[in-house]
């Protein structure tokens, strides 16, 4: 009984919904309990609705500013919705995620993100914005976890600078890029 309410207690708490999981257990009480009988109780802190974050990042010459939401739990099954902001002095992104897990068996899992990102690079004298969406399965076999994903990127190219190399302008304009994985 130890042992599988801990399990159960790990899993609860992989979910991601829960800011505390506490096991408690006790000998059946009344007139219907069992002389063996134990009753498993299980105290469940959910975490807020909504949660937000916010942070500085700085690194490679460059320093940012991070948002965060995030929606756990949304529509009751662990489904989670999450963006995020970031904005920096030589790039700027955005991402929209959604996370929802099959019923019963939470290591199996579906996520969507959509972002756009986009970025500068003064030594090379290029801009690069990126827009895409990837979806993304998990899913166990036997003892290990396997993933399979899809990305699409429009990809935008484009000169910061009239003297840009050759190939930097060979290079620029639209492009489509399509991985799985």
């Amino acid at each position: 009984v130890m042992r599988k309410s801990h399990e159960a207690r790990e899993k609860l708490l992989r979910l991601g919904i829960f800011r505390q999981v506490d096991v408690l257990i006790d000998t059946c009480q009344g007139d219907d309990a069992l002389p063996n009988g134990l009753d498993v109780t299980f105290e469940v802190t959910e975490l807020r609705r909504l949660t937000g974050s916010y942070n500085t990042m700085v690194g490679n010459n460059e320093g940012s500013m991070v948002l965060g939401l995030k929606f756990p739990n949304l529509f009751g099954r662990a489904e989670k919705v999450t963006f995020q902001f970031s904005y920096g002095t030589k790039e700027t992104s955005y991402g929209l995620s959604f996370f929802k897990p099959q019923p019963g068996n939470f290591e199996r899992n579906f996520s969507v993100n959509v972002y756009k990102v986009t970025g500068q690079f003064p030594w090379s004298s290029l801009r690069e914005t990126d827009r895409g969406i990837s979806t993304e399965f998990n899913f166990p076999v036997w003892k290990t976890n396997h993933t399979l994903k899809w990305e699409g990127v429009w990809r935008e190219l484009g000169c910061l600078a009239r003297t840009a190399s050759f190939s930097v302008r060979e290079e620029s304009g639209h492009s489509l890029k399509s991985s799985l994985s």
